[in-house]
């Protein structure tokens, strides 16, 4: 008999899997001789997994945990394949939060997402293909959202309780209110810091900010959207720079949940390939909800694109919405060939 035609990587310690122990079973039973299910435990066995794939070349990977998982298990996929393509990726939830999964179209539980895989592989139903470029910070690591000062104070305060929904909805309603009475939870998330921000060597502005933020899919959570310019223009990072008030930012929320720029004569945003930020050393910063810390100078560029099959892809941007958002900071780098870009990873992440 010959293997499977897809390979899928479990997190042991996805949510899912820690309070479903026979996830792991059913989606076994569930894919059949579709798919082998693998259950790398530790970054070595990972990177050592991703390493064997290269030479076995499935026409499919799938995944299996949350957004942490996803940015490692893809760092070390890219980085173990090379010049040679990654294979299209399934994602499977079973995290958290999920907000990657969510962004690009497949939202759900893992045995309902399983279902579409095992559909799609048996030619029953294709999946949809969605293309989104990670981001690669400082040449070290790759993820999809990042955010120092406000982003990376909320993931800190996040994990100070049981992770799920309910808590991140509960500290943006914290601090929401908090702002609005000028409380001790807002200041402290919201302590700005002085940097110079640049998009792709324009320099944006210098000054106090509450955060400097990149993504290059358009979704942070809880339904707001504030990269939608990264989906509107493919293959670019939305960059962010906040630099009003939280009791300004706190009025401001409403227009990330309806998928429209902010508008506000401090904040800043621009389309574009790099973000460059300027400012304090070791300082907090969250990608894709794991906390890295920030040296003088933090490069957030474009990185490799990686292909996600999925149920149901993602509404495309409004024509509305497209005239609303800021273009490209230089539109001829945009339109280059952003297929080219490599990443530049070091030998640890």
């Amino acid at each position: 008999m010959s293997a499977p035609s897809a390979v899928v990587l479990a997190n042991p310690r996805a949510r899912h899997l820690r309070s479903h122990p026979r996830l792991l079973e059913h989606l076994r039973e569930d894919l059949g001789e579709l798919a082998e299910v693998r259950v790398p435990d530790g970054l070595d066995a990972l990177e050592a997994t991703a390493a064997e794939l290269v030479d076995r070349r499935p026409a499919l990977i799938g995944l299996l945990g949350g957004d942490g998982t996803l940015s490692r298990a893809l760092t070390a996929l890219i980085r173990a394949h090379g010049d040679v393509p990654l294979p299209p990726v399934a994602l499977l939830g079973g995290g958290t939060m999920n907000t990657i999964a969510r962004s690009v179209g497949a939202a759900g539980h893992p045995r309902r997402l399983s279902s579409h895989l095992r559909a799609h592989l048996a030619g029953e139903v294709a999946l949809h293909p969605v293309t989104r470029h990670l981001l690669e910070v400082d040449g070290d690591r790759l993820g999809f959202l990042f955010g120092n000062g406000l982003f990376a104070r909320y993931i800190e305060a996040y994990e100070e309780g049981s992770p799920g929904p309910a808590r991140a909805a509960w500290v943006l309603l914290h601090a929401v209110g908090s702002a609005v009475v000028g409380g001790r939870f807002a200041r402290r998330l919201t302590a700005p810091f002085h940097a110079e921000l640049r998009v792709d060597g324009e320099v944006l502005r210098e000054g106090e900010w509450l955060v400097a933020a990149a993504g290059s899919i358009d979704q942070v959570g809880l339904g707001f959207k504030p990269f939608i310019g990264a989906v509107a223009n493919p293959g670019t990072l939305h960059a962010l720079g906040i630099g009003c008030s939280p009791f300004a930012l706190a009025f401001q929320l409403h227009r990330p949940l309806r998928g429209v720029p902010l508008d506000h004569p401090d904040i800043v945003e621009r389309v574009g390939l790099e973000l460059v930020v300027h400012g304090p050393p070791d300082q907090p910063y969250n990608l894709d909800g794991d906390l890295g810390r920030t040296g003088p100078v933090t490069h957030v560029r474009v990185g490799p694109a990686v292909t996600f099959l999925v149920p149901r892809a993602p509404r495309p941007v409004t024509s509305a919405v497209r005239r609303a958002l800021p273009g490209p900071s230089r539109q001829e780098d945009v339109v280059a060939d952003i297929e080219g870009v490599k990443p530049t990873l070091g030998p640890g992440t």
